[in-house]
């Protein structure tokens, strides 16, 4: 989870599409592990949503659009920082 996304924000702010490509394979299973959880029973595919998200990310690099990329990096760092207050507030 911390390398995924040190990886994707890296990637991000060099303009490499390939560390944020990396960041995503390895969000995948944190991923999935949230989308099981019982704190998002509301929806079920906000756990899948994220890799798409990163995807995009890595996509809009290569197109050269910069601020589409920042701003769909923002789910998946709200979401790790969702994880890690619910960690610190047990």
């Amino acid at each position: 989870m911390v390398i995924s996304s040190f990886l994707c924000l890296i990637g991000v702010i060099v303009r490499r599409s390939s560390l944020v490509y990396i960041g995503t394979v390895l969000s995948a299973p944190f991923s999935l592990h949230i989308s099981m959880t019982i704190l998002t029973s509301i929806w079920k595919f906000s756990g899948l949503v994220i890799p798409l998200t990163l995807l995009g990310a890595s996509l809009s690099i290569q197109f050269k659009q910069y601020k589409y990329a920042y701003l769909l990096l923002v789910p998946y760092l709200v979401l790790i920082g969702w994880v890690v207050k619910g960690i610190y507030t047990q």
